[in-house]
């Protein structure tokens, strides 16, 4: 290449080599600015990403919780049943006419 000049040749992912000095430190900065920019991007999704884990954690936390207090009522309310059965059985075997009441708390 002719008066000093170097030739540029492209590396098939936006580089060039053979740049001369010059060229070399002005694209550089290009591709600073250009990295600074993608990092920003990158820094911004990451935030984002962070926001929205937060976001499922706390959920995850609330469901897990109202699941842990409908299974103590759901428990709750079966020992009250049981307990119920219990006294309706006790009382059928001294009561024939009781015995209606064991039939539908059994159901």
């Amino acid at each position: 290449v002719a008066g000093g000049a170097s030739a540029a040749v492209g590396t098939g992912d936006g580089r060039l080599e053979g740049r001369s000095e010059g060229n070399r430190a002005e694209l550089s900065m290009v591709d600073v600015d250009q990295l600074q920019r993608e990092l920003e991007t990158v820094e911004r999704l990451l935030r984002g990403c962070e926001k929205e884990n937060e976001n499922l954690t706390e959920q995850n936390r609330h469901l897990r919780q109202s699941a842990r207090l409908k299974r103590e009522e759901v428990d709750g309310r079966q020992l009250q049943l049981i307990a119920e059965l219990n006294a309706a059985k006790t009382s059928a075997d001294t009561n024939p006419a009781s015995m209606r009441r064991v039939a539908e708390l059994e159901r």
